[in-house]
């Protein structure tokens, strides 16, 4: 894998030594986060009690909800198109040979990887119980591979992914609390008509044509596709930080909070939920026989009781319905955002592409989960995210290097 590593590009290391306490070396005392990403974290946080006293909600969470999805369900995915991508970014004979030859050496490895898969199938069902099996083969194999470095390369993924879960919660409480103050569908009606002076036809219009004349089954990828994001960027997520170091994976998802912050702002100043808030499935749509239809109906029937205040039993709880934002569409911002951390391996970048183009931005228009102009709006997001991450990057590599500048090195990642 090193090997691999340093054919996949290098990366600019500065070595620091300030007087006092660089930047680096702070980096390192607070687990490589710099004191920009905790400053951040700490204002979204307070920022969360004039919010709430504002609204007049109670502020309770579903912890263990928020935590068992993300920590198992898109973690679990998460690994697994992790696996797929780097197979697909490297030569076989780098990653899928070494590992098959391990195997066929180790015939009791083997055995055991056909049990717990068969195990896993009978118990969960041959999708998830297959995916189960690849994410544990997967770390057995990283931890042969690091080694004695398998314990760093575990925290370059997890401190990230715990920071983005941080983001996560603080997101979803953001949502909620907003939720109390604006009614989320205030705009809808301006963004529908926005659509058809574009476009010369309401996004609900092609949305309707397409669930009476398209195939079930392209719905149901197309659902997969639009749920399915959260594992791709987490995918994303962990190969930047294998690959490219725990600074690179603490960049991406700074710049994703960066992302989720403007849309917050944006949904506090202009709120708006899709066109399928005001929009009617056909009689004969697929989407009525999916569980995103089940999906909408209750985040709107859980937005109208936030704005009514009737907060009684689930719906005064943040838990994983508290996700309003139409406008701009983070199902466009959040994977332009982890395919420019990716960038460096073009193959994976094709594959991210393709996705994107061919499957999730029709899914967001078919599925009646935004407008053109929502997805315009998370494009522009995510460049500014980017942009602004970058930024902060490069400053504080600037101040570090001005404490005591030395000769940038390049190091593999």
């Amino acid at each position: 894998m090193n090997q691999s590593l340093g054919k996949m590009g290098r990366l600019p290391v500065y070595a620091i030594e300030a007087k006092g306490e660089s930047e680096e070396s702070l980096q390192k005392r607070f687990f490589g986060f710099s004191w920009v990403d905790i400053g951040l974290l700490a204002a979204a946080a307070v920022g969360l009690v004039p919010l709430y006293v504002r609204s007049g909600l109670p502020f309770r969470i579903d912890i263990g909800g928020m935590a068992s999805a993300f920590w198992l369900a898109t973690a679990a995915e998460a690994i697994c198109i992790a696996v797929m991508l780097y197979v697909i970014a490297l030569p076989l004979s780098e990653t899928v040979r070494p590992f098959l030859k391990r195997l066929r050496a180790n015939r009791v490895l083997l055995v055991m990887g056909i049990l717990i898969g068969m195990c896993l199938s009978l118990m969960m069902g041959p999708g998830l119980g297959i995916m189960l099996t690849v994410d544990a083969l997967a770390v057995a194999e990283l931890m042969h591979r690091r080694g004695a470095r398998f314990e760093k390369s575990l925290g370059d993924a997890l401190f990230p992914a715990g920071y983005l879960f941080c983001v996560i919660l603080l997101l979803y409480a953001y949502n909620h609390a907003i939720a109390g103050i604006r009614y989320a569908g205030t705009f809808d009606g301006v963004f529908a008509k926005l659509d058809t002076q574009a476009l010369g036809i309401q996004t609900s219009t092609i949305a309707h044509w397409g669930q009476t004349h398209l195939p079930g089954w392209a719905f149901a990828m197309l659902q997969t596709s639009y749920f399915g994001m959260y594992g791709r960027v987490g995918a994303t997520l962990i190969l930047a930080a294998l690959l490219s170091g725990r600074r690179e994976a603490v960049k991406m998802v700074r710049a994703l909070l960066i992302s989720y912050a403007i849309a917050v702002a944006l949904f506090a100043l202009i709120p708006v939920k899709g066109p399928y808030l005001t929009c009617t499935v056909p009689e004969n749509g697929h989407a009525q026989s999916l569980p995103v239809y089940r999906t909408q109906q209750a985040l709107v029937d859980k937005m109208q009781d936030l704005y009514a205040h009737r907060t009684t039993g689930e719906s005064g709880t943040i838990d994983l319905l508290d996700y309003y934002i139409g406008f701009p569409s983070m199902h466009a911002a959040l994977p332009l955002i982890a395919m420019w951390f990716i960038r460096r391996w073009r193959r994976v970048l094709a594959v991210l592409l393709a996705a994107y183009t061919l499957l999730l931005l029709p899914s967001t228009v078919l599925l009646e989960w935004h407008y053109g102009v929502d997805l315009l709006g998370g494009m522009a997001v995510a460049a500014l995210s980017v942009t602004l991450s970058e930024s902060v990057d490069l400053l504080l590599a600037r101040r570090a290097a001005a404490a005591k500048p030395l000769e940038a090195v390049s190091c593999e990642a």
